[in-house]
């Protein structure tokens, strides 16, 4: 334990020492990757889908891309172009923290020089490994382990969440986790090894797993300290600021005032994050040394950067207005949406089974506006509610909706976190809707065994069961919603995205439902212009429900209604600008 706090005890030493070479060296680069970076990524990526001649990327035409010989030629284009910009950020900063700690530097042309070296000992073989690697790092990118081009990646909530709703799923998946995290523990040096040792992928990868192999726990115990202590740290740090707002402005009253210790507060947080990634890159580093596996030629000059402290005092300025100008938007856009719909995913889940007529109830005195349910297609090509294709997991039996009929399938006992309710047909649910006043968000899932006239079917139904077209109606498949509209167009028709990366695909719907992992805020600005309803799914998180109902989203599906109408309540008594700070740094994401 002694040598664990004395290397911990370096670290720091190490960190004080160095602090303002970091903190300049580490923010150019920053800047370049999140300008120079970000456009390449931008241009490439909309070069994949020009040369496919789509809007965005998207499940139902990812194989249009794969399979367009150009656009597939432009998405080998991006993945070369993100495989150097991460091994230009994971070079720089190995070279930064290497040439520190021997007391040297390496210049930018010397880190540009590398970053091509180490690129070229890579082999087109050697792409899908990278690849591969990366995509092992999504998982656990918030924990330091990648390049910060990744560090924002993570599984979306519809996959993890659908998979802990099962027995299996919500045991297999923390031990995946712990799985992943086992692994990139044991490839921890492959970046760094990349830079330094200039070796290929699968070298870095086979060396690091040896190195790993034993005697690493003092190491391992010695990260963990710092990275306890550096978060301490900025914790108490961030009190310090947030606690200095309310003095200089005790009513919070000031925009100017909150936008300057917000600032204040992101550059602590961003500032501490890189601070907790160079401790570890020096924990790495000396293990690297230790092995003697460092390039030879890998040469560093003496002495210190030369630095223009005037021109840096300035530009440091002019960056802090900037952030602190962007900060004060920040605060004035801080105001409750009061039109967001509140729409509960399969009814409220917390109280009842889902899906279930006792849903539709528990959703209304959760003070919902609607309440969104999943319509399936039985044998006999009549309406069930229901959300998955297998009756396994709430009916216990495993049969398919699509192979059984009608009067098999409705009224079958259904069993949920302690709830039991019947499988409802759908014109039972509409019935109880409508006698509990609210409406209906209805999702049409088909399953690939209906018949061709499937629409003509449901349409039929909801004529008869609709016959003011109040539901709003949506599905997955795009071609469906086509249909429906070119047949019914009073019907309001909806696309449900899973994932999107690009424009929204807006043509003949009337509105659409994206996952949260796709949605960034021009998302809506595309929708406005549009004047298409956007709804966000599924959002459960309690810092998500805040940071979303102070968008201008139509709609927010979520399986807990109550929650986001008290935090409704709450917003709506909060109005001056330190509130509003805290909430940002509650949502902040370092």
């Amino acid at each position: 334990m002694k040598k664990i706090f004395t290397d911990v005890g370096k670290v720091f030493k190490g960190l004080g020492s160095d602090l303002w070479t970091y903190f300049i060296r580490i923010g150019i680069l920053q800047i370049l990757i999140g300008t120079i970076g970000a456009y390449l990524l931008e241009f490439s990526f909309r070069f994949i889908l020009f040369s496919a001649d789509q809007e965005s990327l998207r499940l139902d035409n990812l194989m249009s891309i794969l399979l367009n010989p150009v656009s597939l030629i432009a998405l080998l284009f991006f993945l070369v172009v993100t495989a150097g910009l991460i091994f230009f950020e994971m070079t720089a900063l190995s070279l930064i923290v290497y040439g520190a700690y021997q007391q040297q530097y390496f210049s930018w042309r010397d880190i540009f020089q590398n970053t091509w070296i180490s690129f070229s000992k890579q082999r087109w073989l050697d792409l899908p490994v990278f690849l591969l690697y990366l995509i092992s790092l999504i998982p656990v990118a918030n924990l330091g382990f990648g390049p910060s081009l990744t560090s924002k990646l993570y599984i979306p909530a519809f996959i993890t969440g659908e998979l802990t709703k099962s027995t299996w799923g919500s045991l297999l998946l923390p031990i995946l986790f712990l799985l992943v995290i086992y692994i990139n523990v044991r490839l921890i040096f492959t970046l760094s090894l990349i830079s330094l040792e200039q070796i290929s992928i699968r070298q870095a990868i086979w060396e690091s797993w040896e190195l790993t192999r034993t005697g690493k726990s003092r190491l391992l115990g010695a990260w963990i300290v710092t990275e306890t202590l550096i978060a301490l740290l900025a914790i108490l740090i961030v009190l310090l600021t947030v606690w200095s707002s309310t003095v200089f402005d005790p009513n919070g009253q000031s925009l100017v005032i909150q936008s300057f210790f917000l600032t204040i507060i992101e550059w602590i947080l961003y500032g501490f994050t890189f601070l907790s990634k160079i401790s570890l890159m020096t924990f790495l580093l000396w293990e690297i040394i230790h092995q003697n596996r460092v390039a030879k030629d890998l040469v560093a000059h003496r002495g210190q950067a030369s630095e223009k402290r005037l021109l840096l005092y300035l530009g440091m300025l002019l960056a802090f207005l900037l952030f602190m100008a962007a900060s004060g938007l920040q605060l004035v856009n801080q105001v409750l949406n009061k039109e967001q719909l509140t729409i509960a995913h399969r009814g409220f889940v917390k109280k009842a089974v889902e899906n279930s007529l006792e849903g539709i109830k528990a959703s209304k005195e959760a003070g919902a506006d609607l309440v969104e349910m999943d319509v399936l297609m039985t044998k006999d090509h009549k309406l069930v509610v229901m959300h998955d294709y297998n009756l396994n997991r709430l009916a216990g039996l495993d049969k398919k909706v699509a192979d059984m009929t009608y009067d098999e399938v409705v009224g079958l006992p259904l069993t949920q976190d302690g709830h039991q309710a019947k499988l409802p047909s759908f014109e039972e649910f509409v019935q109880v809707a409508k006698e509990n006043n609210i409406r209906l968000l209805v999702e049409l899932k088909p399953h690939g065994s209906e018949p061709e006239d499937y629409v003509d079917l449901v349409l039929e139904e909801l004529n008869r069961l609709d016959p003011e077209h109040t539901y709003p109606v949506m599905s997955l498949k795009h071609q469906v919603m086509r249909e429906l509209e070119d047949k019914e167009p009073q019907i309001e028709t909806g696309y449900v995205i899973p994932f999107n990366f690009g424009d929204l695909q807006m043509d003949q719907v009337d509105f659409l439902a994206v996952e949260e992992f796709s949605y960034p805020d021009q998302l809506v600005e595309e929708a406005k212009e549009a004047k298409k309803p956007l709804y966000i799914w599924t959002i459960n998180e309690d810092t998500e429900m805040v940071r979303y109902l102070q968008t201008p989203l139509d709609g927010m599906i979520t399986d807990f209604p109550d929650k986001v109408q008290a935090y409704k309540g709450e917003l709506s008594q909060q109005s001056n600008y330190w509130e509003r700070l805290l909430r940002i740094i509650e949502d902040i994401q370092v």
